[in-house]
């Protein structure tokens, strides 16, 4: 019996070890920012407040694509997010795509803001 027991636990472990080594997704704390960003996130880009009113993503064997449709006072636009696995590292980039223009953003080009939820009586409101 505790042979048995010995050998499932063996094969447990082992299944563990290799979906961590294998099966996960590692990026960069940099990176994992531009994934994170959830609907109702307020953003500064570029000096436009931005709110993300929704995310799309999409993952193939070696990229993974995060699009956030974006609503500001002066219009929408969308953030492409990509990340591109080259070799063992992983490459972001990232597009803002409005009025039929594209463009590249650099990690300091977007400040994500913090919310807070407030509840008020019987609904929830974000509170920048």
């Amino acid at each position: 019996m505790n042979q048995r027991l010995h050998e499932a636990c063996q094969s447990i472990w082992r299944l563990l070890s290799s979906w961590y080594r294998v099966d996960q997704i590692r990026v960069s704390s940099s990176q994992e920012r531009w994934l994170d960003i959830s609907c109702g996130t307020r953003l500064l880009v570029r000096g436009t407040l931005f709110a993300v009113v929704s995310r799309d993503t999409r993952s193939g064997e070696i990229s993974v694509c995060v699009d956030y449709r974006l609503s500001s006072d002066a219009g929408s636009a969308r953030l492409r997010v990509s990340l591109t696995q080259l070799g063992t590292k992983w490459q972001t980039t990232a597009e803002l795509l409005q009025d039929d223009l594209t463009e590249r953003l650099l990690d300091d080009d977007v400040t994500i803001l913090k919310t807070a939820c407030v509840r008020n009586n019987s609904r929830t409101e974000v509170v920048p």
